[in-house]
This record gives C-alpha cells, structure tokens and sequence, in this order.
C-alpha cells in the first residue's frame, strides 16, 4: 500500500483516461405522440378522409387503434385543432357519412376559443342573472303580506263560523280522470261493494 498522495495519482490518472477516450454522441430520437402522428398525416395531406387516414396511420404504425384514432380526431376536433366536414356516400349497404379533415392554421383556432370562451363567459352570466332573480322572488315571497293577513281579526271570526256551501257535481267537475279513480277507489273501501 502507497501513501494516499500515491493513491490520489493513481484516481487522477484514470480520470484522465477516461476523459481522454473519445465519447460516443448520443443521438437522441424525438419520441411523436399519437397525436402529433395524426395531426402530421392531416397537415401532409389536407382534406384527408377519415378512412384514408385510418389506414395510413395503422400502416406506418401499427400500434395505434382504430378507436384510439377515431377518439384523437374527436377531441382535436372539439378542442379546435382541427376542421372535420361531412360528406354522404352512396354505398351497397346504402348511404354512409364520411368525413374530411384539416388542420386549423392557429390564428383562426385562437379567434375560435375566443369566441368559445367569451360564448361560455355569457352562458355564466345569464346564469348568474337567473340565479340572482330567483333568489330576489325567493326573498319578495318571504316578505309577502297575504289577504288573510290584511283582515282584521274580527271580521275574520265571522268568516270561521259560516260554512261554504257546496255541490257535490261541481267537485266531481273538477276532477282530473286519475283524481275520480283514486276517489272512486277510496269510497269503495270506505263504503264497501
């Protein structure tokens, strides 16, 4: 064993070694999402069909899904990234729709979420509005003074002992098809028959 000034030589020097050997450069390889994958085949090939993008995807690669595909497209749609118009195809097992996609140059897709978001902004507010006006009647409701209160209590007592004469066809009248059913069943269990 050496002294640890010959120990610390003998590390430098594989240090030196190893910095002196020439380095392999690392390429490294950009991984594409699904996403970015379907969105290049849309803004390579403008105005594709969805069934024409289908197949190009699923043979360049093979690991992407049919419904994984149709699911991106509806959310890039959805999200403004892309143009989706519809066209009817007469087949053998009759009419069939078919779509076409675009990529959506971004000033037009920044004025789109604008208008979406500024759309919403209004839906909230009207909302807000309806809330408020609701809530207002709720409180004019609780405040409200009704007839019975603006008699006097003397009146009001005379009204108590007099009873309102009825007639039994106006009460038969007045009532809906279910309401005579439920009041024929009743009878009938209170009288028998």
């Amino acid at each position: 064993m050496g002294t640890l000034r010959e120990q610390m030589a003998k590390v430098i020097q594989e240090w030196d070694k190893e910095d002196e050997q020439p380095t392999q450069e690392k390429t490294v390889e950009k991984k594409q999402t699904t996403t970015a994958k379907i969105v290049g085949f849309i803004r390579d090939n403008p105005n594709i069909e969805s069934t024409a993008l289908r197949d190009k995807v699923a043979h360049k690669y093979p690991d992407i899904t049919f419904k994984n595909i149709a699911s991106i497209l509806k959310q890039l749609t959805d999200a403004n990234y892309l143009d989706r118009q519809g066209s009817t195809i007469e087949t053998s097992r009759g009419a069939r729709q078919t779509f076409t996609y675009t990529v959506v140059p971004d000033d037009i897709r920044i004025a789109r979420r604008k208008a979406q978001k500024n759309k919403m902004k209004g839906m909230v507010e009207r909302a807000a509005m309806a809330r408020a006006a609701k809530e207002a009647k709720r409180e004019a409701r609780a405040t409200q003074v009704g007839i019975s209160d603006l008699v006097p209590e003397k009146v009001a007592e005379k009204f108590e002992h007099r009873t309102l004469r009825w007639r039994a066809d106006d009460v038969i009248n007045s009532l809906s098809v279910i309401q005579a059913r439920e009041l024929y069943d009743r009878l009938k269990q209170i009288f028998g028959g």
